[in-house]
């Protein structure tokens, strides 16, 4: 299970990349997403554990001024999951946001990166 105050981070930064605030990485082949800020950067990767049957994300928060990496695990048998998984798809669908164009016009709709207020210490 996610601790707690890192579950509202999550909730919290879920909520500004569906807002396109932030734009991650994909990396399609590795099932893995990754936001890299001035303070800290977040990464999650998606696995299948065949043994178990089930589906489960790693996720890594590094804090870049402390230099401290902190991991965090879910699976989907715990409560937290749906939570990491809905990060996972609004990270994906920050890319498309970048390079899709918009539909009333054409263009393309590139997203604003702004920085979370706090960096969270462990």
């Amino acid at each position: 299970m996610l601790p707690p105050r890192f579950l509202d981070f999550i909730k919290a930064l879920t909520a500004r990349t569906e807002r396109g605030e932030f734009s991650w990485s994909y990396d399609d082949n590795n099932s893995f997403v990754k936001l890299k800020e001035k303070d800290f950067s977040l990464s999650l990767r998606y696995s299948f554990n065949a043994d178990e049957k089930y589906a489960e994300y790693v996720i890594y928060y590094i804090d870049e001024i402390g230099n401290k990496e902190h991991r965090f695990y879910t699976n989907q048998t715990w409560n937290d999951f749906d939570f990491i998984r809905r990060l996972f798809d609004a990270a994906q669908a920050s890319e498309m946001r970048r390079h899709h164009p918009r539909t009333s016009g054409g263009g393309i709709a590139v997203s604003a990166k702004h920085k979370l207020t706090k960096v969270i210490p462990w």
